[in-house]
C-alpha cells in the first residue's frame, strides 16, 4: 500500500495539560526512540538516564501504564554501551515500571541482549507473558480502563543481520491469535523501510491496532494498513538520534477511552519542550467503548447437528455474550478446550465434557431435526453426590419433565439418564439444556426417533406448465415422507388414474394433454407399507390455448428455491479486470455469500471481504445461452443496495456480438443506479452511434426515494420498431428503429445481466465508502415475455409456399433477419414445434422441400398433425456449413383435402428454417417399377467395406477415391431419375455410375454432409441409357461416404407431372443436370439446335434464359423449383423439371 503521512490539524493546549492530572480513566503507553548516539559515549550517558528518569517521574500524573524500547538500543553493542543502557533501564526495573526492551539492527548481539536483559528480571512479574528463544522475541500482557492489552515485541528483521526470521515472525502470529481477545500492540525496530513485516503480520489480525517502530533518521511518519477484513491499523515510525543533541526525544500516546480517542505527544527531555507541530502532536480516533456485539447466534464451527443423532456438551453454540450459554462466573475452571466462560475439562471416556455446573446455567445447542414426531433423549452424566437437576427448552418452552441427577460414584464414572416422548417440529432450532441443580458432568446428549404408524405426508404440490395449453402434457410433482415406506403414489384426476414415479422424495407424473377448455381436477394419494393412505384435497388446473396476439411467458425465474441461483437459468461472469469501468469487485462464482436465492428473493451482495486478496467481492449473473431472446417484454422486480460507491444495473448484451465488439452490436440498460444519486434510476441505449464514449448515448431517468426500501419493476419491451423503458408500468424512455445497426443493432439475440459492481467510472465517481458493506440488490423475480403477434392467423394454399416465420403458433423457437431476404425461423432445440393452418386444394402425394441451414448438422424435423400424434414424414438436415448458408432437402407425403393444421416437431435441433415448399405430384403408374440395387449387394468389388445400417441390413463404407463396385441387375434402355442414399460426415464426396468394365459414364454426382455416418439423405441426377444392360458400375472419385441403396426410377410422359404445371408435358429423352444446380444448367442427349428457351416457376411466371452452347445460365432464377422449356430447329417443345439452389 502506498505510505502516506497524516496530517492533523488538531494542536491540544500542551500547558492545560500539564496544569491538570489526567483523567483516572485515562492511561499512557510510552515509547523510547532510538538511543543508540546516546549510549555510543559516556558523556551523553546523562541524556540517556534522562529519557528513562522522565518516564519514572511522570509515571503518576500520566497514568503510565506500559513503556516500550523501540531497539537500536546501542551502537553496534559493545560491553560498555550496554552497561550504560542497562543503568538507564535500572530506573525502570528498580521503580517496578512495567518496560519491554526491544533488539535493533545496531544491537546485533542477541546474546548481549539477552545477557543485560535476562527473562529472569521479567518472569513474575505482572505484565510478562512469555518469549521465544530469547526476549528479543517476547510478549506482555496489561489492562486497563476495562480493557485487555497484549505488547508484542520482534527482533529486528533487517539485512544487517541478513535475515528475515520466519520462526519468530510465525510465533508473533501464533501469540496474537492466541490472545485474539486482546487489544494488540506490535513493537518491531523496523517496517517503516524493510515493509515484509506489514502484511506478514501487521495486516493478519482484527485485534491489532497500533504498530509501532523506529530506525528511520526521517523522524516521524504516521500512516494506516487495512486487513483483508476491513481492521485499521494505525502505524507509526518515530526516530530521533539524527537530531543535534542525538536523540533525546520521547513519544508517548495517552488513551482517552471515553472520547474513543488516542492523543500522540513528543516531549523532548533535554530541553523540557513539547513538539506541537501537526506531525508531533495529533490525536487518532479509537474505539476503546463497548460496541454492541453483531456475532451470528449460530451452531459451534458452523456445524449443525443433525436429530436423529448425537451431540457433545461442549459443543454449544457461539455468538455474542449471554445468547449461546450462561454462566455463573467468568472463567473456564477446567481450561480446556474453549475460551470462554462454560467449563470443560478433558473426559476419561475420550474428547470433553461440561462439568463444575450451577444452578441457572444453561447452553444452546442448534440442531435439525430432519422429521416431526416423537423422540427419546438419552444424556450421559457422572455426578459424585446426587441431587442435581436438568430440562430441555425450545423457544423457552419446556419439553421434558425434570430430570434428576443421581450419584454415579465420581465426576468421571459416567451413566446414561432418559427422558422419553419428546415432541420434536421438523427444521433447524435451538435446543437449551438448563440446569436447575448442579453438582454433575455430562458428555453428551442423543436423541433417537419413536417409531409411530403415521401415514405419508404430501407436500409442495405443483403442476407444471402452471397455465398448460392443449399441447402440453402436465406434469404433477409433489414431496411425499413417511417413517415408513410409500409403496404406490398415483394422481387421481378426472376418473383416471397416472402414476408417479420417484427420486428420494420427490413424487412426478404426467397428466397428458387435453383439450382446450377442460378443467382436470386432480388429487395425489400415497400408500405406505402399513397400508396407511393420504389423499390431498382437490385441485384444478384450467386447460387454455391463449391468444396468440399476447404476449406468452417465455422465461422466469421466481426464485422460490433455497441456495445458489437456478445453473439452468443462470451462469456467471468472473473476474476482477474492471469490466471497462475500473469497478473495485471481484465477480466470484457459485459463492453463497455474493449471490443466493432466500426467502423467495435473489440476494447479489457486494462485500468489503478480501476474498481472494481482493479488497471488494460481488456477483454478475448471467442468462447467456440459457436465455437469449430476440424481442418480446423483460421484467424484473428488484430493491436496490445503496451508499456511495454502489453501482447496481439489470441490462442486456447481445449474445453473439454479430455487428463487432462493444458499442457496435448494443447494450440494453433496463435499470442503473449509483449509490451516491440514490433516488434517480436511468434506462439506457449504447450503439456505435450512441455511447457514453463519444457523449451520445441515448437515456432517460425517473426519480423516486424508495428504490433502496421498495421492490420497483423495472421493464424493457422490445420490437421490431422500437423499444420502451418502464418503471412500474409507466413508460419514460422510448428508442425508435432508424438507420442501419450503428442506430439499431438491436435484431439480434440479447441476453439479461444483473450484478452489483463496486466504485468504477460512474459508481465510484464520488469516491467509495468503505463503511456501509455489505450491500445487496434484492430481486423478487424475472420474467420474459414473447412479443405476441400484431397480426392476423394466415391461411395457406397448398400446393404453394410456407413461410417458416408465419406460423399460428410455436413453442421455443425465435425469429432473425435471413439471408435470402425476409426473416427465417432460428434457435431450434429439441422438442420445439411450430403449427401452420393450411388448405390442402386437391388429396393426394407431395413433394415437400425444406430450406434449411445448419452450422453442424445432425438435426431432424418431422411434419406432423394431431399434436403430433400422427407424423406425415421426416427429414434429417445436413451440414450447410453456417447458419445462413441454405440448402433444400426434400420428402414426399401423403395430405388429405380442406383447412387444416400441420406442424413441424423438432425431434432434434441446431438448424433454422427459411420456407416449406409442397408441390403435388400424382403417384407412379403400376407399370412403371423403380429398379432398387442394394449398395452391398455387389458382385465384385474393389476397396469397400460392409456395415450394419441404421436403416436395417447393411450398407458400404469406408469409401475412399477409385474404390468401385459391379452390380449383376437387368436395366432396360431408357431415361431414369438416379438417387443415393447416403450419409456423411464431411462433404466433399462424389460417385460416379457407369457401365462395367468402363465402358461409359452416365452421371457423376456429388455427395454432401448429413452430419453423421449413419445420418441418411438422399440425392438425385438424371441419367439416360441407350441400350439394355446386365451390369452396372460405380466409381467413388471421391471418397468419405457411406451408400445403402442405389435407386433408379424411369421416367416417362406419364411417370411424374406436376399438377400446378400439368399442361406441360416431361421430355423422355432430353437431360439436364446437375440437379440441383446453381448458376448453370448443362443439357445433353440433345443434338437439335435451340430456338427458344424459358422457365416456368410453380406459380407460372415465365423467367427468360440464356444458352451457350447448352450451357444454361440460371443464376438470376430464384432458389425453387422450376420447369425448363425449350423449343428446336424443327419446331418442337421439350420439358424438364428442375431445382435451382
Amino acid at each position: 500500500m502506498k505510505h502516506t503521512t497524516k496530517l492533523k490539524n488538531q494542536l491540544l493546549i500542551v500547558l492545560l495539560f500539564l496544569c491538570s492530572n489526567v483523567n483516572a480513566q485515562n492511561f499512557t503507553f510510552g515509547t523510547i526512540p532510538d538511543t543508540q548516539n546516546l549510549s555510543e559515549f559516556d558523556s551523553d550517558a546523562w541524556k540517556l538516564m534522562g529519557l528513562t528518569g522522565w518516564y519514572v517521574e511522570q509515571r503518576q500524573d500520566l497514568n503510565l501504564s506500559f513503556v516500550a524500547s523501540l531497539g537500536d538500543m546501542t551502537q553496534w553493542g559493545d560491553y560498555g554501551q550496554w552497561q550504560r543502557v542497562r543503568s538507564a533501564y535500572d530506573l525502570f526495573k528498580d521503580n517496578g515500571m512495567p518496560y519491554a526492551p526491544c533488539q535493533g539492527n545496531h544491537d546485533p548481539q542477541l546474546d548481549r541482549f539477552n545477557q543485560y536483559f535476562p527473562e529472569s528480571e521479567f518472569i513474575g512479574t505482572p505484565t510478562y507473558g512469555g518469549n521465544f528463544n530469547g526476549m528479543e522475541n517476547a510478549y506482555y500482557l496489561f489492562s486497563e480502563a476495562g480493557m485487555d492489552f497484549i505488547v508484542v515485541t520482534l527482533q529486528t528483521h533487517d539485512n544487517y543481520i541478513g535475515d528475515y526470521d520466519l520462526p519468530s515472525i510465525n510465533w508473533a502470529n501464533d501469540i496474537l491469535n492466541q490472545y485474539a481477545d486482546r487489544r494488540a500492540i506490535f513493537i518491531t525496530h523496523d517496517f517503516f523501510e524493510e515493509r515484509g513485516l506489514i502484511n506478514d503480520v501487521i495486516k493478519q489480525h482484527d485485534n491489532l491496532f497500533l504498530a509501532i517502530c523506529g530506525h528511520s533518521c526521517s523522524r516521524e511518519e504516521y500512516w494506516t494498513e487495512t486487513s483483508p477484513s476491513g481492521n485499521t491499523v494505525n502505524c507509526i515510525m518515530t526516530d530521533y538520534q539524527c537530531d543535534d543533541d542525538k536523540g533525546t526525544t520521547l513519544r508517548y500516546y495517552t488513551f482517552v477511552p471515553e472520547e474513543n480517542r488516542i492523543d500522540a505527544f513528543t516531549y523532548n527531555t533535554l530541553s523540557g519542550n513539547y513538539e506541537t507541530d501537526a506531525n508531533s502532536q495529533f490525536s487518532i480516533n479509537y474505539q476503546m467503548e463497548s460496541l454492541p456485539c453483531e456475532l451470528p447466534h449460530q451452531a459451534y464451527n458452523g456445524n449443525v447437528v443433525t436429530l436423529p443423532g448425537t451431540f457433545e456438551a461442549e459443543n454449544y453454540n457461539e455468538g455474542c455474550p449471554s445468547i449461546p450459554f450462561y454462566d455463573t462466573d467468568d472463567t473456564n475452571q477446567g481450561g480446556e478446550y474453549r475460551t470462554d466462560a462454560v467449563d470443560i475439562e478433558v473426559c476419561t471416556d475420550g474428547g470433553f465434557n461440561v462439568g463444575w455446573t450451577e444452578a441457572g446455567e444453561w447452553l444452546n445447542y442448534q440442531v435439525n431435526v430432519t422429521t416431526s414426531g416423537t423422540y427419546n433423549f438419552d444424556f450421559k452424566i457422572a455426578a459424585f453426590e446426587g441431587g442435581g437437576s436438568f430440562h430441555l427448552e425450545v423457544d423457552d418452552i419446556a419439553i421434558t419433565e425434570t430430570i434428576n441427577v443421581t450419584s454415579t460414584d465420581g465426576w468421571q464414572s459416567w451413566s446414561i439418564i432418559s427422558s422419553n416422548d419428546v415432541l420434536l417440529n421438523s427444521g433447524i432450532q435451538n435446543i437449551k439444556l438448563v440446569i436447575d441443580q448442579g453438582g454433575f458432568n455430562i458428555d453428551n446428549i442423543t436423541a433417537t426417533s419413536v417409531i409411530t404408524e403415521i401415514p405419508p405426508s404430501i407436500s409442495l404440490i405443483n403442476n407444471t406448465p402452471t397455465s398448460p395449453k392443449s399441447t402440453d402434457d402436465i406434469t404433477i410433482s409433489a414431496t411425499i415422507t413417511d417413517n415408513s415406506t410409500v409403496v404406490n403414489a398415483e394422481i387421481l384426476w378426472n376418473n383416471q388414474v397416472s402414476v408417479l414415479t420417484n427420486n428420494g422424495d420427490v413424487y412426478s407424473g404426467v397428466i397428458p394433454a387435453q383439450v382446450d377448455g377442460t378443467i382436470i381436477n386432480y388429487q395425489i394419494k400415497a400408500t405406505d407399507n402399513d397400508g396407511l393412505v393420504t389423499i390431498t384435497n382437490q385441485q384444478s388446473i384450467t386447460v387454455n390455448d391463449p391468444d396468440i396476439n399476447e404476449p406468452q411467458l417465455i422465461w422466469s425465474d421466481e426464485f422460490n428455491y433455497t441456495g445458489l441461483p437456478d445453473p439452468s437459468k443462470w451462469g456467471y461472469d468472473v473476474g476482477n479486470g474492471g469490466y471497462g469501468n475500473n469497478e473495485l469487485q471481484n465477480y466470484t462464482e457459485n459463492r453463497l455469500e455474493n449471490a443466493r436465492v432466500e426467502n423467495g428473493h435473489l440476494i447479489i451482495e457486494a462485500r468489503r471481504d478480501w476474498h481472494q486478496n481482493i479488497e471488494y467481492s460481488s456477483a454478475r449473473l448471467v442468462t447467456k445461452n440459457k436465455g437469449d431472446w430476440l424481442y418480446g417484454r423483460v421484467d424484473v422486480s428488484a430493491k436496490l443496495p445503496g451508499g456511495k460507491g454502489t453501482w447496481a444495473a439489470i441490462w442486456m448484451l447481445p449474445t453473439d456480438w454479430e455487428y463487432g465488439g462493444w458499442p457496435d452490436s448494443g447494450e440494453i440498460d433496463i435499470m442503473e443506479n449509483v449509490g451516491y444519486d440514490p433516488n434517480t434510476v436511468h434506462g439506457t441505449v449504447h450503439t456505435e452511434a450512441y455511447n457514453h464514449r463519444i457523449g451520445t448515448q441515448l437515456s432517460n431517468s425517473i426519480d423516486k426515494s424508495t428504490y433502496q426500501s421498495e421492490f420497483h419493476s423495472y421493464s424493457v419491451e422490445w420490437t421490431e420498431d422500437k423499444m420502451d423503458f418502464f418503471i412500474d408500468g409507466e413508460k419514460y424512455f422510448t428508442h425508435l428503429k432508424h438507420g442501419g445497426s450503428p442506430e439499431w443493432p438491436f435484431d439480434k439475440r440479447f441476453h439479461l445481466i444483473l450484478n452489483l459492481a463496486v466504485g468504477g467510472d460512474w459508481g465510484g465517481a464520488l469516491g467509495v465508502d468503505s463503511n456501509i458493506w455489505p450491500q445487496r440488490m434484492e430481486v423478487d423475480y424475472v420474467r420474459v415475455y414473447d412479443k405476441g403477434s400484431s397480426q392476423e392467423v394466415v391461411t395457406t394454399t397448398l400446393p404453394g409456399r410456407l413461410e417458416a416465420e408465419n406460423y399460428s403458433d410455436a413453442e421455443g423457437i425465435q425469429k432473425e433477419t435471413c439471408s435470402e431476404g425476409g426473416q427465417n425461423v432460428g434457435y431450434i432445440s429439441s422438442g420445439d414445434w411450430l403449427k401452420y393452418n393450411v388448405d390442402v386444394t386437391t388429396a393426394g402425394s407431395y413433394l415437400v422441400e425444406y430450406r434449411v441451414a445448419s452450422n453442424n448438422g445432425g438435426g431432424q424435423l418431422n411434419l406432423e398433425q394431431n399434436s403430433g400424434n400422427t407424423i406425415l414424414g421426416s427429414v434429417t438436415i445436413p451440414t450447410t456449413g453456417g447458419w445462413q448458408t441454405w440448402t433444400t432437402v426434400s420428402d414426399t407425403v401423403q395430405l388429405t383435402a380442406g383447412e387444416q393444421n400441420i406442424a413441424i416437431g423438432i425431434p432434434s435441433g441446431g438448424f433454422n428454417i427459411n420456407w416449406i415448399q409442397f408441390t403435388a405430384i400424382t403417384d407412379i403408374p403400376n407399370n412403371v417399377t423403380p429398379i432398387r440395387i442394394e449398395a452391398e449387394a455387389y458382385s465384385i468389388m474393389d476397396g469397400l467395406q460392409k456395415e450394419t445400417c441404421s436403416e436395417g441390413g447393411e450398407n458400404i463404407g469406408y469409401t475412399d477415391q477409385n474404390d468401385w463396385a459391379v452390380y449383376d441387375v437387368e436395366i432396360p434402355a431408357g431415361n431414369y431419375e438416379v438417387s443415393y442414399r447416403f450419409a456423411a460426415m464431411n462433404s466433399g464426396g462424389e460417385i460416379q455410375l457407369e457401365k462395367a468394365g468402363g465402358g461409359g459414364v452416365f452421371a457423376k454426382t456429388a455427395i454432401g454432409s448429413t452430419g453423421g455416418w449413419q445420418t441418411w439423405s438422399t440425392v438425385s441426377d438424371q441419367i439416360s441409357i441407350t441400350e439394355p444392360i446386365s451390369k452396372i458400375a460405380i466409381n467413388i472419385r471421391q471418397g468419405g461416404f457411406n451408400l445403402n441403396w442405389i435407386e433408379l426410377v424411369p421416367q416417362s410422359s406419364n411417370a411424374r407431372s406436376i399438377a400446378s404445371t400439368s399442361t406441360l408435358k416431361l421430355e423422355e429423352t432430353l437431360r439436364i443436370y446437375p440437379i440441383p444446380a446453381t448458376n448453370k444448367l448443362t443439357i445433353s442427349n440433345f443434338k437439335n439446335q435451340i430456338v427458344d428457351l424459358n422457365a416456368y416457376s410453380l406459380d407460372g411466371k415465365k423467367h427468360l434464359l440464356d444458352n451457350s452452347n447448352n450451357t444454361i445460365d440460371i443464376s438470376s432464377l430464384k432458389k425453387g423449383i422450376y420447369i425448363l422449356q425449350l423449343i428446336d430447329d424443327k419446331g418442337k417443345l421439350h420439358t424438364k423439371k428442375f431445382i435451382k439452389e
